[in-house]
């Protein structure tokens, strides 16, 4: 179940006084705010997960909505908040404890903030040791999407320039097709562009993303290869004008609806997430493409995982170190298993090879985290990862 967030025109009146200073952008006469350096998609974001604070406080603790914002923010209340959040992954808990972390921080920059930080080393400890359920059976390999893309095209190419059916069959098609190969975020991906981020050149086409487009706030580039040029070639010419309606303004987007109109992002994701439940039979999300990419990568070799952080348009290593870590596991397995087949077969070895599973180390709520010792030390039990 999805927090619910509390309205900005619901907040209290103290709050949404203080809130637009800390994104205020700077110029000569004005200090700009604490959080200015954020991108938009990471402002909604925060927005979004502040108001969740908010939404818990008037729900549990109505009474101190009464008091000032920086006075609710303490430990003990982000603990609750976040046990409130059970239901969610340890991964979702922590992106919305570090969202309000940012704000809590803008409020108290001179404050002894070590409890509070306490909090989020714990949360992020476990999540660490975690996976997103929702990524369970519905990541595969990039070759799948691209080659049931690619088959359904081709089903429908020959009648798109008569069929609107079919022309649409095909714009579905070239989705999958463009996604599985630039696995870009997406508001970047529903943004695509003819003449400003797909430019046609002497040497085929070139994706061409600025700043503004990408959550890294820097520039990507690359051209698309074949066969996917052949295609995308096909659909601008023959398919794209068919999707055109009269009167409607397309803004020269690649991605167009059943009324001629450009794409939402959230329609193009739920889009593509019906589409290959249907084409492949599994639902897969646009931002579960970049999982597919970099796993197709990572299972080729340790070395191609180094390219995921170029691919995803990546400004940390992080990403692209985990599928590394990940790629040398899977390679040091196969030598491994190689290694024990060879000795089966040398020597008649009958059997399998047998695991010794430690037991999993018990799980501390947070608010045992909180029992500190005086000192400000770990509570009882608690074992710092060294």
């Amino acid at each position: 179940m999805t927090p619910v967030s509390l309205k900005f025109s619901d907040w209290p009146a103290e709050d949404r006084d203080f809130w637009p200073g800390l994104f205020r952008k700077g110029h000569p006469l004005d200090e700009a705010g604490p959080l200015s350096h954020l991108r938009p998609a990471t402002v909604d974001g925060t927005t979004y997960s502040y108001g969740c604070w908010l939404a818990w406080l008037a729900r549990e603790h109505p009474a101190l909505l009464s008091i000032t914002p920086a006075a609710r923010l303490t430990p003990e209340a982000l603990v609750d908040w976040l046990e409130s959040m059970s239901h969610l992954s340890k991964i979702s808990c922590g992106m919305h404890l570090d969202r309000v972390m940012r704000v809590v921080r803008s409020l108290l920059p001179r404050a002894d903030l070590e409890r509070h930080r306490q909090v989020q080393r714990y949360l992020h400890s476990l999540a660490r040791g975690t996976t997103s359920a929702r990524k369970h059976g519905r990541v595969v390999e990039t070759r799948v999407l691209f080659e049931a893309g690619k088959a359904h095209y081709q089903r429908h190419a020959s009648e798109a320039a008569t069929s609107v059916k079919c022309a649409r069959a095909c714009k579905d098609a070239m989705m999958i097709v463009l996604l599985a190969l630039m696995p870009m975020r997406r508001r970047a991906y529903a943004n695509l562009e003819l003449g400003r981020s797909l430019l046609r050149t002497r040497s085929g086409w070139r994706v061409v993303l600025d700043g503004s487009d990408l959550k890294c706030g820097q520039s990507w580039e690359s051209a698309v290869h074949e066969p996917a040029a052949s295609l995308l070639t096909h659909y601008v010419e023959v398919v794209l004008p068919r999707l055109r309606v009269a009167g409607a303004a397309d803004a020269g987007r690649l991605w167009l609806t059943i009324h001629g109109t450009p794409y939402h992002e959230a329609h193009l994701g739920a889009r593509i997430t019906l589409l290959t439940s249907r084409l492949i039979g599994r639902a897969i999300c646009p931002h579960l493409f970049r999982d597919c990419a970099a796993t197709t990568l990572a299972l080729r070799s340790a070395d191609e995982a180094r390219a995921i952080r170029s691919l995803l348009g990546q400004t940390s290593e992080r990403t692209a170190t985990r599928h590394y870590i990940q790629a040398k596991s899977m390679e040091a397995a196969r030598v491994l298993q190689e290694g024990i087949d060879e000795l089966k077969r040398r020597n008649g070895m009958q059997g399998s090879v047998r695991a010794t599973v430690r037991p999993a180390a018990p799980v501390i709520s947070p608010k045992t985290l909180m029992k500190t010792t005086p000192t400000g030390g770990a509570p009882a039990g608690y074992c710092k990862e060294r």
